[in-house]
């Protein structure tokens, strides 16, 4: 379930982050290079995740408890403001409940 949800989350991060590099007029070789780079190093901390972990049991609730925390400043701190600025209150709104629906139903799904 967690590896869904975390999949889940990418998409639309990857999709972002392609969208601020090319507002920032970045060349659209460059831009699929470094959103592909991102995407990458997820893999790679995913397989030193793994071996960690198959080592020390004990690290895998530290670790997604560190992760959350992580997340959850990340969205208090950035997220909420920048995607209620500008006028798009409505529709950042109607994401987040459309995204934790989803996160919800992906949990009873997997359970």
């Amino acid at each position: 379930m967690v590896a869904v949800a975390i999949g889940a989350q990418n998409m639309p991060e990857g999709l972002v982050l392609a969208v601020f590099l090319l507002r920032s007029n970045v060349g659209k070789l460059k831009l699929l290079s470094l959103v592909t780079l991102t995407g990458l190093m997820e893999v790679v901390s995913a397989v030193i995740g793994y071996f960690t972990a198959s080592y020390v049991d004990s690290l895998i609730g530290i670790g997604l408890a560190f992760a959350a925390g992580a997340m959850l400043f990340i969205a208090y701190k950035e997220l909420i403001p920048e995607s209620h600025g500008h006028g798009y209150e409505r529709p950042s709104t109607y994401s987040f409940i459309i995204g934790l629906i989803i996160m919800i139903y992906i949990a009873h799904w997997f359970g």
